[in-house]
């Protein structure tokens, strides 16, 4: 019963920020996964990057192994996943 209201509780989360992002996306939250070996060097860069131009998203960074942010994207825990080469 816990994982199945765990699941719940995560889609309804995940439907008011998709909603909140519809009616002001300068305020939605941004989920990025990425692998390790992208971390030291794109990654920090990005958010930065990304804030020049919406200075109110907000970011819930993920890191992982390959496999794991693969499977991070393919749950819907992520809007977008940045990896290596196989």
């Amino acid at each position: 019963m816990l994982e199945h209201a765990r699941r719940s509780l995560a889609e309804m989360w995940l439907a008011s920020e998709q909603i909140t992002a519809l009616r002001d996306p300068d305020t939605a939250t941004m989920r990025p996964a990425f692998g390790r070996s992208v971390a030291s060097w794109l990654v920090p860069d990005l958010p930065r990057r990304f804030r020049s131009e919406a200075p109110r998203v907000q970011f819930d960074l993920r890191e992982g192994a390959g496999h794991q942010v693969f499977e991070l994207l393919t749950t819907g825990e992520v809007d977008l996943a940045i990896t290596g080469r196989p």
